[in-house]
């Protein structure tokens, strides 16, 4: 089945996918190497939703660490209100340092720098 392996989704990703898309974004569950695809104000993200507890998978940190284009591990309904912040931001011009620490929870996870 290739690199990736389809899993189960984590408790909390129907109560944040809902919320993402009652705020105006559009939401396709991939699934592989991610769990989703978050579309918002002409830009996409990749998301990776877990519960607070849970951990990424090597091959979900190894994925995360070499990917060029935005991405975000998303717990909470406030990590996706982070999110959609981000890219309206990125939408908007305004530059990242004016939205303070959450702007770079997409790579606390990994190690990853932005």
């Amino acid at each position: 089945m290739g690199k990736y392996h389809v899993h189960r989704n984590d408790e909390n990703a129907e109560a944040i996918i809902g919320w993402l898309e009652r705020h105006g974004a559009s939401v396709a569950r991939s699934g592989r190497p991610t769990d989703v695809i978050v579309g918002y104000r002409s830009l996409s993200a990749l998301a990776e939703i877990k519960t607070l507890k849970g951990a990424l998978r090597p091959s979900q940190k190894a994925f995360l660490g070499s990917w060029k284009g935005a991405a975000a591990v998303l717990r909470t309904t406030m990590d996706a209100k982070e999110l959609l912040t981000w890219m309206e931001a990125c939408a908007s011009h305004v530059p990242i340092s004016l939205l303070g620490h959450g702007a770079w929870m997409v790579a606390r996870e990994w190690g990853g720098k932005r």
